[in-house]
């Protein structure tokens, strides 16, 4: 007798049906995580700044819905739906939610990285002094990160 093995099928889903907002205002759900890349619908309430971080490894955002702006090594990206933002590895950046957001963010997968550990344990780290003791992961910390905005 003999048994079939049977893989698993590719995922396949209404992005917008997943959105769901957090305690403070975010949701984070990983779609995909392979050796290759993670790709994850982040969903962020209006109002939310996440302040200047750098990413270690590179990746793509597109925004599904809302409005805010994202500061990019300097540049101001209205966000809007459709808009598409390529991420560099080490580029400071930052979002100020004032309608909504959901995005697609698909980075490259470092949790499997054959980099230093330092790479391991955390994909971004903040620019300011008082948080430079605390290395924040974008995918699994930013929540810590999250500031009401006050402008």
């Amino acid at each position: 007798m003999t048994t079939a093995t049977t893989t698993p099928l590719p995922l396949a889903t209404q992005l917008l049906d997943e959105v769901e907002y957090g305690e403070k205002g975010m949701f984070r759900k990983i779609l995909v995580k392979n050796q290759r890349y993670h790709a994850m619908l982040i969903c962020l309430m209006a109002g939310i700044r996440i302040p200047e971080h750098i990413s270690t490894h590179p990746g793509f955002i597109t925004i599904l819905e809302g409005k805010g702006t994202f500061l990019l090594a300097g540049q101001e990206i209205q966000l809007e739906p459709s808009v598409f933002i390529e991420l560099p590895a080490h580029t400071l950046h930052s979002i100020t939610v004032t309608e909504n957001v959901v995005l697609l963010k698909v980075v490259d997968s470092h949790e499997f990285s054959a980099t230093g550990s330092e790479e391991k344990k955390g994909s971004c780290r903040p620019q300011t002094l008082k948080q430079q003791a605390k290395v924040y992961t974008c995918a699994e910390s930013m929540a810590e990160l999250l500031q009401p905005n006050t402008s």
